[in-house]
């Protein structure tokens, strides 16, 4: 349930994100039965679950590569350009949007990937005509 709008929260201040840590690592310790000094580290390990930082990333990317995929998507014109980049990097104590969170999660080689956009259809696809056999 976390995860669903975790492309939203991912821009919250890093206290309010360890709050949704510690339920995680709780939760994590009631599903194995751990004791309350087992360390995080080895959670993750019994479980097979990422850290909830490696979660947001990897949805927020998968998000950031769908808007890129989609031309007429209006959060691609505002916010992923890079006009803000100095107001950002100059003030540090202020949140960085989301085109600015995903360069920095971005590793240099990938700044300047071409991504293939799709060409999405105009019509839902249960508007189409119906096929009769004879």
């Amino acid at each position: 349930m976390i995860d669903c709008g975790s492309v939203v929260y991912g821009s919250a201040r890093p206290s309010y994100l360890k709050r949704l840590d510690y339920v995680h690592h709780q939760a994590l310790r009631l599903c194995l039965g751990a004791f309350r000094t087992s360390p995080i580290p080895s959670l993750y390990a019994e479980t097979f679950e990422p850290s909830l930082s490696s979660r947001r990333d990897k949805l927020s990317l998968s998000y950031y590569f769908r808007i890129l995929s989609n031309d007429n998507h209006p959060f691609r014109r505002t916010s992923l350009n890079g006009n803000n980049n100095r107001l950002f990097n100059a003030r540090p104590s202020c949140i960085p949007h989301f085109g600015l969170r995903m360069r920095n999660i971005l590793p240099d080689t990938f700044y300047d990937v071409k991504v293939h956009t799709n060409g999405f259809c105009g019509h839902p696809p249960w508007m189409e005509n119906s096929i009769s056999y004879n």
